[in-house]
This record gives C-alpha cells, structure tokens and sequence, in this order.
C-alpha cells in the first residue's frame, strides 16, 4: 500500500477495487471508499478488515485462499513457458 496516506485517500477516493492482504485499513479507510465496487482480501479471514461496516456502505469482500492461488500462478506459468518453448508436455 502507499505509505503516505493522503495520496492513499485520494487514490482510494478514484478506485473501484481494492486489493488487499488481511491488512488493517485504518479508521479512514471506509469513509474514503465510497466507490469501491469490491474488496478483495487475500487469506481465509477478515479479523483485521471490518467487513461490516464494508457491508453497510454497500462493499462486499471476498477472500481468496493464499496458498492455492500461488500454486495456480507456478502451474499456469510453467504452462505458459511450455507453450512459448514448443515443447510436448510431459505427464507423470
């Protein structure tokens, strides 16, 4: 995340999602996230993200496990990597 803050806000204000680990947003964050359409938070839980007060300014959040999507990046990459070399894959 930005570190300055006020570049943080105003940056916030324009945004449509937010991407995130389980971070803890500050108490300035909601009020400056009128036009976010989602916030998506990296991990299984939302400890740290106040979901219901995302809830009542109408922000849904979703989570995505951690872990599964690394691996989905190293097997996606090793495909694509395949595919620029022109090799056959190979199967176990």
């Amino acid at each position: 995340m930005e570190p300055d803050e006020r570049k943080r806000l105003k940056a916030l204000e324009e945004a449509a999602f937010f991407i995130c680990e389980n971070d803890d947003l500050g108490p300035e964050f909601y009020p400056h996230a009128g036009g976010l359409k989602l916030i998506q938070a990296g991990g299984y839980f939302f400890e740290r993200l106040k979901p219901e007060e995302a809830a009542s300014r109408g922000i849904p959040v979703a989570t995505f496990a951690m872990p599964i999507s690394d691996s989905v990046v190293d097997h996606t990459m090793t495909l694509l990597l395949h595919l620029k070399r022109r090799e056959p894959l190979k199967t176990a």
